[in-house]
């Protein structure tokens, strides 16, 4: 008898059902980097010349990589670089952006392929590249920044014109999360 009341009240009461329903609260109103990712989108790539954007909307930080393949400090971070976050990224609230300042394309695609870079990179010769390095970039490679969701930066290779280095940039995002978690 419960069974039919139940479904008697199914069937008369209006149910709405969207998207939103389906996808935590948490998730579905994560949507960071909007203006920087929006300026950037048509120009994203990976090693293989894919794009996809929308794993990075949903990451609270974003670390923009500047650095090229013939750049002897940038091949000796590099791999430190890709050991981080092939170990932090899958559980970490961080995704990757590279803006490479190599000759020409091949470079740049070959150095990700071979140094297993897992993250999206910029075209090089786009507009959008242009823009970011005339934001974010420091004077010299290998150079590391993060952002927070709004696009501030929250660690930078260079403070007040002094270079630290791209390490002293993770340090700092490692002690930012164990602050968060206090």
């Amino acid at each position: 008898m419960k069974k039919l009341l139940l479904l008697a009240f199914l069937a008369i009461s209006p149910v709405a059902f969207t998207h939103a329903d389906a996808v935590p609260a948490a998730a579905a109103s994560s949507s960071y980097h909007k203006a920087l990712l929006d300026s950037v989108k048509a120009s994203v790539i990976n090693a293989q010349g894919k794009a996809d954007v929308a794993t990075m909307r949903q990451k609270k930080y974003l670390f923009i990589y500047f650095s090229a393949s013939w750049c002897p400090p940038c091949r000796k971070f590099t791999p430190s670089l890709v050991e981080f976050y092939n170990k932090k990224q899958k559980d970490g609230d961080f995704d990757l952006l590279f803006v490479s300042s190599d000759r020409n394309q091949e470079a740049m695609t070959g150095y990700m392929k071979q140094d297993k870079m897992p993250w999206h990179g910029l075209k090089l010769s786009s507009n959008a590249t242009k823009a970011i390095k005339k934001k974010y970039a420091g004077r010299g490679i290998p150079c590391l920044v993060l952002l927070n969701e709004n696009d501030e930066v929250v660690a930078h290779s260079y403070v007040d014109g002094k270079y630290v280095g791209p390490e002293a940039v993770l340090q700092q995002y490692e002690a930012l999360k164990n602050a968060e978690a206090k």
